[in-house]
């Protein structure tokens, strides 16, 4: 890849953190919590922080264990009166290794400027943006499905070459 590459490349995935950050501590600094999932999934965070296990008054399996386990990985390393902002500046670097991901696939599959192009339509895309400062699974959701597609395209990558 190029320096100037390289140089585009940097500049997508600081402006990728800076919205998301920008949204985070400033825009939407607190976030209404009011219904919705995100209540849920703190309860359900706390309690595996707690050593509760998965419980909603009682064992549920009517959600996957992934997120709460992140939020309680957050609670218990900063505390439960940070998790909330802590979880949403954490979700905000997700959309940084997002941005980043979507750019190798696109130069993989089928240039450096489509990976560039890629990239920053990520970076720039209003719902990534928004939904990185909410308490919900679909940022850390997006970002491990991703991480998985590109684990394929390294396998198949390598399989090709032998």
């Amino acid at each position: 890849m190029s320096k100037k590459s390289k140089r585009k490349l940097c500049f997508i995935l600081i402006v990728t953190l800076f919205l998301r950050l920008f949204w985070v501590l400033i825009v939407d600094t607190s976030p209404d919590l009011e219904g919705g999932d995100g209540p849920f999934y703190l309860h359900l965070g706390d309690q595996l922080a707690r050593g509760l296990g998965l419980t909603y008054g009682e064992p549920i399996a009517v959600v996957g264990p992934v997120y709460p386990l992140y939020l309680a990985f957050v609670q218990i390393l900063f505390g439960v009166e940070d998790v909330i902002l802590v979880a949403r500046v954490g979700q905000a670097f997700m959309g940084v290794g997002f941005s980043l991901l979507m750019f190798d696939l696109g130069r993989r599959w089928v240039g450096t400027e489509v990976g560039l192009v890629a990239a920053g339509l990520i970076a720039l895309d209003l719902r990534f943006i928004v939904e990185s400062g909410s308490i919900s699974t679909e940022t850390l959701l997006s970002f491990l499905l991703l991480i998985n597609i590109w684990l394929y395209m390294l396998a198949i990558e390598r399989n090709t070459r032998k």
